[in-house]
């Protein structure tokens, strides 16, 4: 990783999880679809568990892998073995081209949520002093249930700036919150909408950073902003939000460090480690996980 604070981030997470694990795990798989390319790694400990973890592998947007160097990271992985280990060292490479940087950032990441996995157990954060809300996917996607419950942090005179086009939350919330914003990477031009009668969208999308998190009472940040590296600087611009929130399954590791960074909440996915989903994950090119009836939302909120 090239921005020091993200790769203190994951090595200090990496840490806390081998010592309150405390039992050796190796690499199992990585899959990395072209399609939608957030990784999946499966982990087998010692002891017979197993767990499972995703990441972003790209910059921006959504789907469509460029290309990247996979057989030299998949090289590296074979080579180490001991999960632990892959983590650390691909935390602490250096690419010279942002895509391969992103893509072992995401690796390493996808990896450490796989050894987070047996502590993302409601009981034992709770042990831990965390509050733990969980709810399994069910007939909602993924993205619809984190928007379900992010309405009970939220009043009505809240401005909300949303990191990451993240549409999935916008119905439970744009006719709730004073403001809702929304920022992307990705070019805006790819968001205008044209209509016969001339409405427009409630909830626009600006890649403009300072104004719209200068300005939030609440700042969602996707976890994507952890391989990409562009966290740190949404976490500065966000400083006077009251509250801030990491989404997604690239931030699904053991919380206390994102805390200690300055949020307030995280909304992990947490997906069954078995072999048959492992699968459909494969056959999916990595859009099964957000469907899966078995995947479970877990909200933790710091006290």
């Amino acid at each position: 990783m090239r921005d020091p604070i993200v790769r203190k981030l994951i090595i200090d997470t990496l840490r806390v999880v081998e010592d309150l694990v405390g039992v050796e795990g190796r690499v199992d798989e990585v899959i990395i679809p072209r399609l939608h390319p957030w990784a999946a790694s499966y982990v087998s400990f010692e002891d017979g568990f197993e767990g499972c973890g995703f990441s972003s592998t790209i910059y921006k947007g959504t789907f469509r892998l460029p290309k990247v160097r996979i057989p030299y990271i998949f090289n590296i992985i074979r080579e180490i073995e001991n999960a632990y280990e892959a983590v650390e060292k691909l935390a602490n490479m250096k690419f010279k081209r942002l895509d391969d940087q992103t893509l072992a950032n995401g690796v390493a990441v996808s990896m450490l949520n796989a050894l987070s996995y047996r502590l993302l157990e409601p009981e034992t954060l709770r042990s831990k002093g965390y509050r733990v809300n969980e709810s399994k996917t069910g007939k909602l996607l993924f993205g619809h249930r984190i928007g379900s419950f992010l309405r009970r942090f939220l009043t009505r005179e809240d401005r909300v700036t949303v990191v990451g086009f993240a549409y999935w939350i916008f119905p439970y919330i744009a006719s709730f919150v004073k403001e809702i914003r929304c920022l992307e990477l990705v070019d805006e031009e790819l968001y205008e909408v044209y209509t016969l009668s001339g409405l427009k969208p409630r909830v626009k999308v600006s890649r403009d950073l300072e104004e719209p998190l200068g300005e939030a009472d609440v700042a969602l940040i996707t976890g994507m902003s952890i391989p990409n590296e562009t966290l740190p600087e949404l976490m500065k611009l966000s400083r006077d939000a009251r509250l801030r929130i990491a989404y997604g399954p690239s931030c699904s590791f053991y919380p206390e460090r994102l805390f200690d960074m300055g949020f307030d909440v995280l909304f992990a996915m947490k997906t069954p480690a078995d072999y048959e989903t492992r699968i459909e994950i494969l056959d999916g090119r990595g859009l099964h996980p957000y469907e899966d009836p078995f995947t479970r939302l877990l909200v933790i909120e710091r006290t």
